[in-house]
């Protein structure tokens, strides 16, 4: 009679362990820890599902973030898997134009990792970037965005000599 609840306890004790391991392995367990600490401002949050260079996106984005951003509505457009890679594309709307991005994360054995951001447009201008490669490289970045964007650089400029004509140093 004794082996019965033995016996429950250790098929329960199973059953609990499978569905922890299956939600720790989900892409969206992964996303959930990354959003979370992008949220608190606390990286350590999600260290264990960054890739290295996940990791160089998620302390970049803690520094820059502000409340508005962290807390702006998200908006889901598609989700596709390539083999161990998924990419999550979406958009989240900004006072100054929409910013539509593509979350990049990969599959490290039994769990997965967040990568990158490709970012395609910025306050509504075509941006079509890594965030690691504009983090890496601030001034080819900026270079191909003037291309890109020649209106938006020259109004910026525009902006940046009237404030200074101004004398409002």
């Amino acid at each position: 009679m004794k082996t019965k609840p033995l016996f429950l306890i250790l098929i329960l004790g199973i059953a609990i362990t499978g569905y922890l391991a299956y939600r720790t392995t989900t892409p969206e367990y992964a996303m959930g820890k990354v959003e979370k600490a992008i949220l608190k401002n606390d990286k350590t949050i999600c260290d264990k599902y960054l890739t290295p260079t996940g990791d160089k996106v998620v302390t970049e984005l803690l520094k820059v973030q502000s409340d508005e951003t962290r807390t702006a509505p998200i908006v889901l457009l598609s989700k596709r898997y390539e083999g161990n890679k998924l990419t999550v594309k979406f958009t989240q709307p900004a006072p100054k134009g929409p910013l539509t991005a593509e979350i990049i994360m990969f599959k490290d054995g039994f769990h997965w990792d967040f990568h990158d951001i490709h970012i395609y447009t910025i306050d509504g201008y075509e941006f079509d970037v890594l965030l690691s490669y504009a983090l890496d490289n601030p001034v080819k970045t900026a270079a191909r965005f003037a291309w890109k964007n020649p209106g938006a650089v020259f109004g910026a400029f525009l902006q940046g000599f009237a404030y200074g004509a101004s004398g409002s140093f």
